[in-house]
């Protein structure tokens, strides 16, 4: 055991290591709002449109959700897109990138893929890679008989303009291409998909050692030869950089453009926000992460410390992670990334309280701390997997920075697991085994564990508040309340320049004279500035026209601009969720399936029901003070509703995860109803402790932070706190209510001991794991009541079909 405990420290140690050097080396990548960047203009070449088909509006939007897959594959890329309807025109937003060749490489590039046989390279011509001032450029030219280049005449003419030397094209490749670092450079794997891939296979079957020729955009990539049938997908190697490599893997995991760009303009622009909103929200994270933290030393005393110590490792790790894959940090992902620090306490607060009811039972120092993590495991297990999985849906069918959200938060989860599961439990036990840390006071005692609530026995009254929340925002709903931002409904998109460098806050101040209370601000570089509004009538913009002049500004062009984010974006994310949703029922149904798998559908969908009474909440509210306060949904409040439904499961997963167990030590006669407030009872500390850490969290926020974050973490405060409610008052009741109509046929036999053999015990502040019962009344008796068997463990431990001989054994051991 010393041998593994050692291993895992040397581990820690490494990560350690390794994450202080990551975050010293590699630079952090800030958003629009903290630190400027690019916005460039394109315009979509519509008569490049094949023969027949007629340009929409539709295509324009297609165009910008193949850049927005280009320029963010994972969505932590933070660009804004969106789309000028009237003058065919796309607008990107680039974070940090000052680089107009990069930015050209990133969006303008059309990314067509086609793979042609073309029967000269067999003869007079040949193939070299192509440099410029001495450096690869990833591609390679073709010369002709005389050692020149082929003219792009001849290779329109010849290759091009012949369809019977294209093999196939790119249109049917899988989303799934990668680049790879080999001895031998890079290669981009791929894989067509549909007829393509037969046509591909039936292709290279007839031609072995023939050249097969690479083209992206009518340039050559590489014409290597066959050397034998490729089932539909290979690898194209090229003297690429690992940064082109990559790009051209996200080109083509993208798609191809329908029609090419035209490169209108391009500006540098400002931060939208700047230092003073990050020392806000930062100040506002550290009061109360350092309330958090006093909390656990306070309330866990030891043990608290020792977890206070798990999440400056959890800091480190998560913002080494954020800085390797990388993730733009705006205000609110900031904001967000101290909320998770707040969370990440969860798993340490279920272990603790798991420690405590086991000193109570009687067990040693060492026994409680591991018994404590080995019954906790479980809960923490379910209940992050339930997570994951709304993660990874969230992730494959989410698009921007839905699938943002799912990766970073699935970061989150996976590091707060391994600094519970692996530190915590590391350092706990090391320090057990040192004289200071044998001192009985540095730990939290378990007398007095567990209050008296009997919430089954007024599930009516708790169903009753939860409807006096939920139909007043239905209501409000129906009625109109809920208001979107510039956001989803798109606006107006003023260009300005003035004589001299304006500001944000004078800008802003002409608008709200002339009625525009809500307006997105940008400024640019040569005393330009871009204003976005909602959409306004012509008269409108003449008076607006008008009021800028008054201050020493011109509008250059004022048009009609799209929503940033999409509809698809929207249905996505929501059909993500409903996806995840059925999965994480069944997913708790086999968990759960105590006795069998369509009792477990009870205990997966009473889950989802609570989230679903959650997300109610949390869009009625908005819409109660969105009728009467104009509040509005944007963005942030996506990520916030996210957020809820990523953690509304987990803490009704808890209370399910002590019912599961109760049932297999329930005394006899005791109904389910009463397992359920027992299980409740049991957890009501860690729902509390938990819920509590991260309101304390969100009100530093709430209260020092800038206006900006106010209403996103508004809505994660109603969240939160709804989430809490639901697990405790709705979803447990519930449950009981559906085993209570289906008449609860299916509870298993009683396994815990009976009225003879075992003293009774108060409901009430009783401990988690029950008294062995005494061994003298089994012996005595011709027929035991209960199999010997089926007697919870003197450790309690769970283990079934071990005699009571055969543990004495043990503990002669």
């Amino acid at each position: 055991m010393k041998n593994v405990h050692t291993k895992l420290m040397l581990l820690i140690a490494v990560l350690i290591a390794g994450s202080i050097w990551t975050v010293a080396a590699k630079k952090t990548r800030l958003g629009l709002d903290i630190k400027g960047g690019m916005r460039v203009v394109l315009r979509a070449k519509k008569e490049e449109l094949p023969k027949g088909k007629v340009w929409a509006t539709e295509n324009l939007e297609t165009l910008a959700s193949i850049l927005r897959k280009r320029v963010d594959s994972l969505g932590v890329a933070e660009p804004i897109i969106y789309t000028r309807p009237d003058a065919d025109q796309i607008i990107v937003e680039l974070p940090g990138l000052t680089n107009k060749e990069q930015a050209r490489e990133s969006v303008q590039t059309t990314a067509k893929l086609e793979f042609r046989y073309v029967k000269e390279l067999e003869g007079t011509w040949r193939v070299e890679d192509e440099k410029i001032d001495g450096k690869d450029t990833g591609y390679q030219k073709i010369l002709g008989a005389d050692g020149k280049p082929v003219s792009v005449e001849e290779l329109n003419d010849k290759v091009f303009s012949n369809e019977q030397t294209l093999v196939v094209g790119g249109e049917e490749l899988l989303p799934n291409s990668y680049a790879e670092l080999r001895n031998d450079g890079m290669a981009i794997h791929f894989e067509f998909q549909g007829k393509s891939a037969q046509i591909f296979e039936d292709f290279t079957r007839s031609h072995i050692d023939k050249p097969l020729a690479v083209f992206l955009d009518k340039k050559l990539i590489s014409a290597p030869n066959i050397n034998s049938v490729i089932p539909g997908k290979g690898e194209i190697s090229g003297n690429f950089t690992p940064d082109q490599a990559k790009t051209l893997a996200s080109q083509l995991n993208a798609g191809a453009l329908p029609v090419g760009l035209e490169w209108m303009s391009d500006y540098s622009v400002e931060a939208t926000l700047g230092e003073q909103a990050v020392k806000q929200t930062l100040l506002a994270g550290i009061v109360g992460l350092v309330v958090v933290l006093i909390f656990m030393v306070v309330y866990y005393r030891g043990p608290g410390l020792l977890a206070d110590l798990a999440l400056v490792l959890y800091t480190l790790f998560t913002f080494a992670l954020f800085k390797l894959i990388p993730v733009t940090l705006t205000v609110p992902g900031i904001a967000g990334f101290i909320l998770s620090i707040g969370m990440a306490v969860d798993a340490n607060i279920l272990i603790f309280e798991r420690m405590k009811e086991e000193r109570a039972s009687g067990k040693s120092l060492r026994a409680s701390i591991e018994a404590g993590f080995k019954r906790a495991f479980t809960a923490i297990f379910d209940s992050n997997v339930c997570t994951l999985i709304t993660c990874a849906i969230l992730y494959q069918y989410g698009t921007g920075p839905v699938r943002g959200f799912a990766l970073t938060l699935a970061v989150g989860v996976a590091v707060s697991m391994f600094t519970a599961i692996t530190c915590s439990r590391s350092f706990l036990l090391l320090f057990a085994g040192t004289k200071m840390g044998q001192n009985e006071r540095i730990y939290p005692h378990g007398r007095g564990l567990h209050p008296t609530l009997n919430v089954t026995k007024r599930m009516a009254f708790w169903f009753a508040v939860s409807g006096l929340i939920v139909v007043p925002g239905l209501i409000a709903i129906g009625a109109g309340g809920i208001k979107t931002s510039i956001e989803f409904t798109g606006g107006t998109e003023v260009g300005l320049v003035f004589q001299q460098k304006p500001s944000v806050a004078d800008i802003t101040s002409v608008l709200q004279a002339n009625g525009h209370e809500e307006s997105r601000v940008l400024l640019a570089q040569d005393n330009r500035a871009i204003v976005t509004t909602k959409r306004m009538s012509p008269e409108q913009q003449t008076a607006l026209a008008a009021a800028f002049t008054a201050r020493g500004g011109r509008v250059e062009a004022s048009q009609t601009v799209s929503a940033a984010i999409s509809r698809e974006l929207t249905m996505n994310a929501f059909l993500a969720v409903i996806y995840a949703s059925v999965i994480i029922v069944l997913y708790l149904a086999i968990r759960f399936s105590v006795p069998n798998f369509k009792e477990g559908l009870k205990f997966g969908i009473c889950a989802v029901a609570a989230l679903l009474h959650d997300v109610l909440v949390l869009l009625g509210v908005f819409a109660i003070f969105g009728y009467f306060m104009n509040w509005q949904i944007d963005s942030l409040f996506v990520t916030a509703m996210l957020t809820v439904i990523g953690f509304s499961v987990h803490d009704t997963i808890i209370i399910f995860d002590r019912i599961r167990e109760n049932l297999k030590l329930k005394a006899k006669g005791e109904t389910f109803a009463e397992v359920t407030d027992r299980s409740i009872e049991q957890t009501f500390a860690r729902s509390i402790n938990t819920s509590g850490t991260v309101v304390v969290t969100l009100l530093a926020l709430l209260i020092f932070g800038g206006p900006v974050i106010k209403l996103f973490v508004t809505a994660l405060l109603i969240g939160i706190v709804s989430g809490t409610y639901s697990s405790i008052f709705n979803a447990s009741p519930l449950l009981v209510l559906w085993k209570r109509r289906s008449g609860d046929k299916a509870m298993p036999a009683p396994a815990g001991p009976t009225a003879g053999s075992a003293r009774a015990i108060p409901r009430a502040f009783e401990p988690a794991t029950r008294p062995r019962p005494s061994a003298a009344p089994v012996r005595a008796a011709a027929k035991p009541a209960i199999p010997v068997e089926h007697l919870p463990s003197a450790d309690g431990d769970k283990d079934a079909g071990t005699s009571v001989k055969s543990k004495k054994r043990k503990r002669r051991l």
